[in-house]
């Protein structure tokens, strides 16, 4: 999280002002923050391979959803979740 997330958010001059511990059941850490008036939170799943209800759950806070590792079979497991969801490695953070 500090050394991917929270840097490319500094990097666009966010302001990450709350980070979670650790989620164990579900493997999740969020962070939250803001830039001006506008404010963004980001979870940070362990694998993709998480269940729908975990990312339905993650969507009802979070702008973004991104995962560790490879897309493996995104649409199987983040159906119907109105919130973007990107590999970690793909994710570019907003202006």
């Amino acid at each position: 999280m500090n050394n991917e997330i929270v840097e490319r958010l500094r990097n666009k001059n966010w302001d990450c002002y709350l980070i979670s511990d650790p989620i164990k059941d579900g493997e999740y850490i969020t962070v939250e923050a803001k830039k001006e008036d506008s404010l963004i939170k980001v979870a940070l799943l362990y694998c993709c391979a998480s269940s729908n209800k975990l990312y339905k759950y993650l969507a009802e806070s979070c702008d973004y959803i991104l995962y560790q590792g490879a897309s493996y079979k995104q649409e199987s497991y983040a159906y119907n979740v109105d919130a973007i969801i990107r590999p970690l490695n793909a994710w570019l953070a907003p202006e």
